[in-house]
This record gives C-alpha cells, sequence and structure tokens, in this order.
C-alpha cells in the first residue's frame, strides 16, 4: 500500500512544477516528504534546462498545513522530534532559497506554520482568492525558526510580524497582500491557468538577466552593493543583451522599409 503523502516532480520544458501531494491531511508534511522535497529541489538544481520552478499543493484545498502533528505527537519525545523536523524543513528551505532560477510559491487554500517557511523560501508568493495563511506556533509553546523568521521580518517589517506571530491569526489573501507576505492575487477559479501564465512569461525572456535579477536583488536584500553591480556588469556586456538589441534594430529598419 502506498504511504499516504507524497512530493512529485515534473519538468514542462523550462518550467519544473513541484507538487506536495497529501491532500488527505491538508498537504501536511512528514520526515520522508520533507526528504523528497529536497532531492526534488536539487534534481531541478541539476537540470540546465529549467528556468522557473512552481511549488504548489495538491487537491487546490490546501497548499501546506505544515509538518504533520501527527509525526510529532507519536511518541512522548517530542523535543528530539520537533529538532528533526525543524533541520529537515531548514534544509529544505535552504535549498530552495539558494536555487539560482526563480521560485513561485502558488498558494491556494490552507497553508500553516512549516507551510509558511516553505514558502517564505521562494522569490515569490502568489495567493489564490481562497487563501488561508497563517503561523499558529505559539499556541503550541513553539518559537518558529530563526531563518525563515527573518525572511518574514524583512518582507513585513518587525511589528506585523510580531502581530502575525503573537496573535497566531489566519489571514485571507487579501490581508496577506496588504502586509507584504504575499506578492499577488489572482482569482481562485483561474488561479492554475494564471499562476501557469506568470511561470510562462518569466521563461519569455532572456535567461541569463533572469538569473541574474534574482541575485541582484538577493544581493542589495542582503547590503552586498558590490556584489550587485559585478552581477549586472557581467550580464550587461553579455551576449543576450547585444542579441536583444541587435533584434530591436533589425525590427526597425525593417518598419522603416
Amino acid at each position: 500500500m502506498r504511504r499516504q503523502g507524497r512530493i512529485t516532480l515534473a519538468i514542462d520544458g523550462a518550467v519544473a512544477r513541484l507538487v506536495i501531494d497529501n491532500p488527505q491531511k491538508r498537504n501536511a508534511l512528514d520526515l520522508a516528504m520533507i526528504a523528497e522535497l529536497s532531492a526534488a529541489v536539487r534534481r531541478v538544481a541539476r537540470d540546465r534546462r529549467v528556468r522557473v520552478l512552481v511549488l504548489s499543493g495538491a487537491g487546490g484545498k490546501a497548499f501546506s498545513a505544515g509538518a504533520d502533528l501527527d509525526v510529532l505527537t507519536a511518541g512522548k519525545d517530542f523535543g528530539r522530534r520537533l529538532r528533526r523536523i525543524e533541520q529537515a524543513l531548514d534544509g529544505a528551505a535552504r535549498r530552495l532559497a539558494r536555487l539560482p532560477i526563480p521560485t513561485v510559491a502558488a498558494l491556494s487554500g490552507f497553508c500553516m506554520g512549516g507551510g509558511v517557511q516553505i514558502a517564505l523560501a521562494c522569490d515569490l508568493r502568489l495567493a489564490a482568492g481562497d487563501l488561508a495563511i497563517g503561523i499558529p506556533a505559539v499556541r503550541m509553546g513553539l518559537v518558529y525558526p530563526r531563518t525563515a523568521l527573518g525572511k518574514l521580518v524583512r518582507l513585513v517589517g518587525a511589528s506585523r510580524a510580531k502581530f502575525m506571530l503573537l496573535s497566531a491569526r489566519t489571514f485571507d489573501a487579501k490581508g496577506a497582500a496588504d502586509m507584504g507576505l504575499v506578492d499577488a492575487v489572482f482569482p481562485a477559479r483561474r488561479f492554475k491557468p494564471m499562476v501557469d501564465d506568470f511561470a510562462k512569461a518569466i521563461v519569455a525572456h532572456p535567461p541569463g538577466a533572469v538569473r541574474a535579477y534574482k541575485q541582484v536583488v538577493d544581493a542589495l536584500a542582503t547590503d552586498n552593493a558590490a556584489a550587485a553591480e559585478r552581477i549586472a556588469r557581467r550580464v550587461n556586456r553579455g551576449a543576450e543583451m547585444y542579441a536583444a538589441l541587435e533584434r530591436v534594430r533589425s525590427g526597425r529598419k525593417r518598419r522603416v522599409r
């Protein structure tokens, strides 16, 4: 009998799609699934064809409810179990964040706790109108992982991060967008095709420039202006830019004729 949850990876041309597939538990993640997620991210990193990664939850009702609480509470050794899950989630999130290509979290339905941690590791978060997102860790006496907290604070600011964490509230898509937690909100009934169109639009751009923008912004976010300048200068002297401008020049010549 197949175990309940798994991670699926499909590569369609330049778009990689990772799916958290455990809909019976709102796509909650156990240790085996987190290991699968890390392995899938490594496969994407090795595939030079891939230009963008989209991460979503199966079934359309949830992105992920986070760590599987049945695993955490299966025995009384809560501390050891919690450390194992935290370390596994932190490792998967770090691998996602280090991918050289843009990563998009497609958030529909329920997204809680560790699911938010995975979403925060992505470059962009697109929300369906039915999104319900929150970090209820304080209710269980837990402190969220430091790396994820750092990304949350950078995105929404210290005061809003405290409000989110201390209230343990669940926010809808508009509330998440208002605080800067998600980047765009799409209608739930058209969410998947709109996310697909967004990914295809990224793929249509010159890949070197796309990768460079990710690196430049990440460098600026850590106050590394020198690295950002080096990356931008390298791309702006590269063959991609010259080829694109040559196409523009040739197009203008044809219109003049």
